[in-house]
């Protein structure tokens, strides 16, 4: 290890850090809406609710299964090979990848859309190797033995149709089938209590399978097969705990929470008649008002809870689309629905705990890579993620989420299409679904287009004119489509903007190779010089062409060192000089003097004869040194 050389670099690890927390709460905001923007738009919980929940599963699955995941975030797209010579140059790259998708995701946050942060990183990766290495330093389309068969940039851009095609045909169907089965009958209550046993194993299964599969076997290296056996005994179980005393068990849940329901309602009719007079007859409280303290800290509070306290069915009233969508979508029994939401905020959960170990590598793996190279002096995919690494990335995932995530909830929650509980527990299982049948076969799919197809086959099935927001639609297919470009452009910015800059610390070293270059070059010909002398006095002349090699050679060294007034050396010229020195050298050495005694050369009697009995000398072949 050289620490002195690498401190030059500990700034990367600094910043790299910051920006990795950064790009962590960006997922928060942006990618956590696809485990609960549809359980908080169709109301089954509260954004709060949410928060806290995600706050849990979205950090355990974080730190509990996160790390194995991290390794191909740069392996996948950026050819570790060709930084092996420069390793502190992936380092840089990784900083500007960081930093180009943290601000892409951001900024579609701002405007309500959901891109996917995998793309995210993916196009920022891809923006920095193609500077650095062209064309040759990106996995366009590597053929691989087993499914799919191809691995690389190819098969990210064939996932932004597989995706949403995928999950929205399931949950199309999942719907269409709930709907004539259940939701649509007259009983539709009855025969959702008693078919949740059998909507609990089909859920179980999905879900379990899709932690296992997508998380936990990166861990335990399980294939599909042993995956699918152990889901299948877990939905059993729960199967057999839903039967009894699970239906019992929930027509109480379901009468309590109508009986709360209206409860609520009548309080607020009552309250909306009463009015507020007795509380503006109160005024303000003189305690409160002479309290600066608990006035500063009231307002710290309402800044750090203002993403918890938004409102995003608040949207529905002031959008006129949104508002004919919602008032045109079908309405089912408030009971039936009330069923469904026991489904749906378990479905939320297991998503939630899948998505934390496998979208935490997005913020982390950048900086995995980053670390790995700053403690082990070469680049590699196979770094392990050290568990600090996955805890704060599980933290910024949940700080994003609590402090702006109420933007992306709003736009897949409510806005793109009307959601139930009923509803969004057929998108989220769709989705469990598409993604878990994508993870078995290796398709690179994104849970955000996931999400966003499923909403799309429930409002398909819904009406195909009013079912969706289709100009909100629209916008996500740009967002997606732009996502790669947009990160791939700033990446590849800030890395040249940075790369092709003067550098202090390389400024530094290539001065201590120059100088040693130069220093070397120059003691070979001065030993020449000096037996050269000796000749002089030995035989009464000395070689010629030996003395003009050295007076050219030294009068180019000083032509070129005079250049550094304005601050460069041509890094060819020098090489070639530091060859010429050491091939010149080899030639006057005792190995050519014995070459030339072996083949009865006659000793020299003027330079003439001299400079004809000399050899050249070859450079020793690249391969033999190899071999030695």
């Amino acid at each position: 290890m050289y620490p002195d050389y690498w401190n030059d670099y500990m700034w990367l690890v600094i910043v790299g850090a910051i920006m990795s927390f950064i790009m962590a709460a960006g997922i928060g905001a942006n990618d956590v809406a696809n485990a609960f923007g549809t359980s908080v738009g169709a109301k089954t919980i509260t954004l709060r609710q949410a928060c806290l929940i995600a706050a849990v599963f979205e950090f355990a699955g974080a730190v509990g299964l996160g790390g194995e995941v991290t390794r191909t975030i740069a392996g996948s797209i950026a050819r570790p090979t060709a930084f092996q010579a420069q390793p502190e140059i992936f380092m840089y790259g990784m900083l500007c990848a960081l930093i180009a998708a943290s601000a892409w995701v951001f900024t579609a946050t701002y405007f309500c859309l959901a891109v996917s942060t995998t793309h995210s990183i993916i196009g920022a990766v891809l923006g920095f190797a193609l500077v650095w290495g062209g064309s040759e330093a990106v996995v366009w389309n590597d053929r691989i033995p087993e499914f799919p068969f191809s691995r690389g940039l190819v098969p990210v851009i064939c996932s932004w149709f597989v995706s949403p095609i995928m999950a929205g045909t399931a949950s199309a169907l999942i719907f269409f089938l709930n709907r004539y089965i259940i939701l649509r009958r007259v009983n539709s209550t009855n025969l959702a209590i008693y078919g949740f046993p059998v909507l609990v194993g089909i859920t179980v299964f999905v879900n379990v399978f899709f932690v296992i599969y997508k998380g936990a076997s990166k861990v335990a290296n399980w294939d599909s097969a042993k995956a699918a056996w152990v889901a299948g005994a877990v939905a059993g179980g729960c199967f057999a705990l839903a039967v009894f005393p699970g239906i019992w068990g929930l027509r109480r849940l379901v009468t309590r929470d109508m009986d709360r329901a209206a409860q609520k309602a009548a309080d607020a009719e009552a309250a909306v008649k009463a009015g507020t007079d007795q509380s503006s007859e109160e005024g303000p409280d003189p305690e409160e008002n002479s309290s600066k303290l608990k006035k500063m800290f009231m307002s710290m509070k309402r800044a750090a809870t203002h993403g918890l306290d938004q409102d995003i069915h608040a949207n529905i009233e002031n959008d006129k689309d949104i508002h004919d969508m919602h008032q045109a979508a079908e309405v089912f029994d408030p009971e039936t629905e009330q069923v469904y939401k026991y489904l749906q905020v378990f479905s939320a959960c297991a998503v939630a705990f899948a998505h934390g170990a496998n979208d935490v590598a997005n913020a982390v793996g950048p900086f995995t890579g980053i670390w790995f190279v700053y403690r082990n002096w070469y680049v590699s995919s196979n770094g392990d993620t050290p568990f600090w690494v996955l805890a704060m990335g599980g933290a910024g995932i949940v700080i994003g989420l609590a402090t702006y995530g109420y933007n992306i909830m709003r736009t897949l929650g409510v806005g793109l299409a009307k959601m139930t509980p009923s509803r969004g527990y057929c998108a989220e299982i769709a989705t469990s679904f598409a993604v878990s049948l994508a993870s078995v076969y290796g398709l690179p799919v994104s849970t955000t287009q996931c999400i966003t197809g499923a909403e799309m086959g429930v409002g398909l099935v819904e009406n195909i004119k009013t079912g969706v927001n289709w100009k909100l639609f629209a916008k996500q297919v740009l967002a997606w489509m732009f996502t790669l470009v947009v990160a791939g452009f700033l990446s590849a910015a800030i890395f040249a903007y940075g790369v092709y800059a003067p550098s202090i610390t390389m400024a530094k070293d290539i001065t201590v190779y120059e100088n040693s270059i130069r220093s070397l070059s120059e003691s070979y010909y001065r030993v020449l010089n000096t037996s050269n002398l000796a000749l002089n006095r030995t035989y009464g002349f000395n070689d010629s062409r030996l003395d003009s090699t050295i007076k050219t050679a030294m009068s180019t060294f000083t032509r070129m060192f005079n250049t550094r007034s304005i601050g460069y050396v041509d890094p060819y010229q020098l090489v070639s000089q530091l060859n010429q020195s050491m091939v010149t050298y080899a030639n006057y050495s005792v190995v050519v003097t014995g070459y030339n005694r072996s083949t009865r050369a006659v000793l020299p009697t003027d330079a003439t004869t001299l400079d004809q009995t000399r050899i050249e000398v070859q450079p020793f072949p690249q391969q033999a040194l190899q071999n030695k």
